[in-house]
């Protein structure tokens, strides 16, 4: 919900429904610190709270801790997430270079997924962002 509020620009809404989950998951890494799905998710709401170079930090943290060469269907998803705080936090070259591998290997990162997804708010409209979506390659089906 946090994600929704924020794409449509309120902020203040996105940081109320976040409330007290990112201290909630701080606590647990401690507890765990090399679950990757911890550091992606708290990614993803350190990006929504505007701290841009922890969101970064800790959605590479998790893809290093699980890299796509030992697993072959969570760590793209890990991928994923780090295309999202790239997204979110502006840097468009990364995201955008991400979500084109993505896009080219079995990953939850589908031309209509990504046409409705909160996190990549700053993409729509960006023309290398429509043409991935456009991409026939990218349309096609996989298997």
């Amino acid at each position: 919900a946090a994600k929704v509020y924020a794409a449509h620009g309120d902020m203040a809404a996105a940081r109320d429904r976040l409330a007290d989950f990112p201290a909630e998951l701080r606590a647990r890494i401690e507890r765990e610190p090399a679950n990757a799905r911890l550091h992606s998710y708290l990614a993803e709401m350190e990006a929504l709270l505007g701290h841009n170079e922890e969101a970064v930090r800790l959605a590479r943290q998790a893809v290093g801790f699980l890299p796509e060469t030992r697993d072959t269907i969570d760590a793209p998803t890990l991928s994923f997430i780090l295309a999202q705080v790239y997204a979110w936090t502006g840097d468009k070259e990364r995201a955008l270079a991400e979500l084109a591998r993505l896009l080219a290997i079995p990953s939850p990162a589908d031309v209509h997924s990504l046409r409705h997804d909160p996190m990549l708010t700053a993409l729509r409209g960006e023309p290398r962002f429509e043409a991935l979506l456009k991409d026939p390659r990218n349309t096609a089906q996989m298997f």
